[in-house]
């Protein structure tokens, strides 16, 4: 654990988060939303690539979010 100074004073962080002076913890993902790439997404689904890239031909996966990603948040419903 470490505690900052400065304009961090009473902020700590941990090796699981970033915790406010009030005691509020921040993942990783709350400061940095997660984002999948096309072979991001079949390596935590269990699939290829290519039946990624077929989902998005087929229009079958949401859009992009940014560039050739997804957001997390996007994407959420499939990891259920």
């Amino acid at each position: 654990m470490c505690k900052l100074s400065g304009v961090w004073a009473g902020w700590t962080i941990t090796d699981q988060a970033l915790i406010s002076p009030t005691g509020r913890k921040y993942k990783p993902s709350d400061i940095e939303p997660e984002v999948y790439t096309q072979s991001d997404l079949a390596k935590a689904l269990g699939v290829t690539r290519g039946a990624i890239a077929d989902r998005v031909r087929r229009g079958t996966l949401p859009p992009f979010d940014e560039g050739k990603t997804w957001r997390r948040e996007t994407i959420q419903h499939l990891f259920k």
